[in-house]
């Protein structure tokens, strides 16, 4: 195996790994720094020190995946008619279709991008290049963009394989990020209207609650943006990758 290559699948390895890491660490920082010292005392007392560290990290990273999973959830609850019944965005979506939101669903953002790349250049070269290079093959090319884009990226060196699968994982890491916060933004919520578990909290004044949720749901606000952003350059680069692959293998044959 080359140096290249072994470098890859460790960055790869760190990336996924990463990926259930860092959501995890936040949530774990989160509710450590709103919690009552005296809670998180106890908690440090009951474990030993040297076992701390470690244990932080394992536990950041199997609420990674749960946190993975509350993800996939939420896309799959705020997406559609049921998003799109708030009276405030429905209206947007009549007057500005095409526009970019960042409180706009998901689902409705890929099927505005995929609509944008089918009308591209780019996606009607590769599709024409994609045909020429497979005349001798017995396969239907599917329409779906994300068919296609998967099927182009076969063709893609391994390092701009990386280089596309680093903005997937700033896209997914965005996802992830922002679900957290949206977690402790229904926390706070719950948190408010409760005179009990207020002392659970360092700061249990409702000032303090209503501010920390505030800046939380900016945050996320921000986050889907960002995740719209590089998803979309995840989803658009392959088709101007293999264009530039094959123009230049048919160079090389010239």
């Amino acid at each position: 195996m080359k140096f290249s290559e072994a470098l890859l699948i460790v960055k790869e390895f760190f990336l996924e790994v990463l990926g259930f890491l860092i959501p995890g660490l936040i949530f774990v920082f989160i509710l450590s720094v709103t919690l009552n010292d005296k809670i998180l005392n106890e908690v440090s007392v009951k474990i030993d020190g040297s076992y701390q560290a470690p244990l932080l990290i394992l536990i950041a990273y199997v609420l990674g995946y749960i946190i993975y999973g509350a993800s996939e959830f939420r896309d799959s609850i705020f997406s559609g008619k049921i998003y799109y019944g708030w009276c405030v965005l429905k209206w947007y979506k009549k007057h500005q279709p095409d526009k970019d939101w960042s409180l706009q669903s998901f689902e409705a953002f890929q099927d505005n991008l995929y609509k944008k790349i089918k009308e591209g250049e780019a996606w009607k070269l590769s599709n024409q290049l994609l045909r020429v290079h497979l005349k001798n093959f017995d396969y239907q090319i599917n329409e779906r963009v994300r068919d296609v884009r998967n099927l182009l990226m076969s063709y893609i060196s391994e390092s701009d394989n990386t280089k596309i699968y680093t903005f997937t994982f700033r896209a997914d890491l965005c996802r992830h990020l922002s679900t957290v916060f949206i977690f402790y933004v229904i926390l706070g919520g719950v948190l408010f209207f409760s005179a009990r578990l207020k002392p659970l909290l360092a700061c249990n004044q409702n000032s303090c609650i209503l501010t920390f949720c505030f800046i939380l749901v900016i945050f996320t606000i921000f986050l889907g943006k960002t995740r719209r952003r590089f998803y979309s350059i995840a989803i658009r680069v392959p088709f101007s990758m293999f264009t530039a692959y094959l123009t230049k293998a048919k160079q090389d044959e010239e």
